[in-house]
């Protein structure tokens, strides 16, 4: 075995880990929340190396995440907001028993699309093995999909995963072992003119999921919230 493909099975192997992407909170939660990838550089690092030492807790039960300056936060707590009102001074939405749970469908966070494009030079990148930003992305999804249903499996299931990016359906679909024609594009125009997607599995595991688009305004979050409360 080349020294690429070891490393490549030793990163694949993490991914497929609680170790990687997960940022955090209460993972019986009724509400799961998926990003693309983690915002802190460093998480990635950190989280390899306790993985490799199978030391500490894979990820934090107390994400505070009204600290973070990012829009993308911000909204998350306004979904969790409206969804739990009786909630709504809680600091850490992704806390042990706060009913919310943050994990990521890529195991890798990256700055800028130029650290992508750039992947050859790239530390973090070097752990994986892979030759490219692509390769990688096609090569981690199986092991997501390991992790997300191991996490479904060991845990009541959620009333509703909302994932974010809807430029990654395919990869959203197969991580949670779907069809991507099983995502239905819901007729409610969002700012943008961006529309949201709505999937209603077979999975026993899963009873729905919604992706939405990685930017969205204060005004499309009532519809994002209906969605998720009705039958």
């Amino acid at each position: 075995m080349d020294k690429s493909t070891e490393k490549q099975q030793r990163f694949l192997q993490y991914a497929a880990s609680p170790y990687a992407g997960i940022d955090g909170g209460d993972e019986e939660a009724e509400y799961w929340f998926v990003g693309m990838e983690w915002s802190a550089r460093e998480d990635f690092a950190e989280s390899f190396e306790k993985w490799q030492k199978q030391e500490g807790k894979p990820y934090s039960t107390n994400v505070d995440i009204t600290k973070g300056s990012w829009a993308f936060e911000n909204r998350l707590n306004d979904i969790y907001q409206k969804l739990l009102p009786h909630r709504a001074h809680d600091k850490n939405i992704f806390a042990e028993n706060s009913n919310s749970f943050k994990l990521n469908l890529f195991p890798l966070s990256f700055l800028n699309n130029g650290e992508k494009d750039n992947w050859q030079n790239d530390a973090a990148a070097q752990q994986t093995g892979f030759a490219s930003f692509a390769e990688y992305q096609r090569a981690v999804i199986p092991a997501r999909r390991e992790l997300f249903s191991a996490l479904l499996k060991k845990n009541n299931k959620p009333k509703t995963i909302f994932c974010f990016g809807t430029g990654y359906l395919e990869y959203f679909a197969a991580a949670f072992g779907l069809n991507a024609d099983a995502f239905v594009k819901q007729s409610t125009l969002l700012a943008r003119d961006y529309h949201f997607y709505v999937a209603r599995a077979n999975n026993p595991l899963i009873k729905r999921i919604i992706l939405c688009p990685f930017y969205f305004a204060d005004s499309d979050i009532k519809h994002i919230v209906n969605c998720a409360e009705s039958a």
